[in-house]
């Protein structure tokens, strides 16, 4: 795994426990899989779009280590936006700064189109959002976790507790 040494640290297995030994484990409300909790149907397709491949391949790992979804990955906005036309996903996760269609367009093309717009959106970023950026966010996304310049044990254990 060395996607997630890179970009976890030196530490990375000793914050990150996937085994089956911690079946119930406690964890935060706040994060992706309570996100999840807060969607009344039973989501098991997860379109994910994140322009950093080794950002995308670890929530996408740790979403397969924590549940059977079926997880379909975007590089970019415009392939997202139709890659959720095309597979019709329980929830999308999506990072906000992206080229050309950014994450904020993603929403908004999303909200704005019928077969689209009840599908729950996660909000994965870096940026730190202004008020206004926080305002266009306010009731079109089920949460937002904000994620440093890496990814670090509260934002996987945040990630992990919204899909239970």
């Amino acid at each position: 795994m060395s996607v997630e040494k890179h970009i976890l640290g030196d530490q990375w297995q000793h914050s990150v426990d996937l085994s089956q030994q911690n079946i119930a484990p406690t964890l935060p409300e706040e994060g992706l899989l309570s996100a999840l909790q807060q969607v009344e149907s039973q989501v098991r397709r997860i379109v994910i779009i994140e322009d950093n491949v080794d950002a995308a391949r670890l929530i996408q790992r740790i979403l397969q280590a924590r549940g059977n979804y079926d997880i379909h990955l975007a590089p970019n906005g415009a392939e997202g936006i139709q890659l959720v036309h095309e597979v019709h996903p329980d929830m999308v996760v999506t990072d906000l700064m992206m080229p050309d269609v950014d994450g904020f367009q993603v929403i908004e093309t999303m909200k704005a189109d019928v077969t689209m717009k009840d599908i729950p959106i996660v909000v994965v970023t870096a940026k730190e959002l202004t008020v206004k950026e926080r305002a266009r966010l306010s009731g079109q996304i089920e949460m937002l976790l904000q994620k440093g310049s890496f990814i670090d044990e509260e934002f996987i254990e945040s990630l992990v507790s919204t899909l239970h």
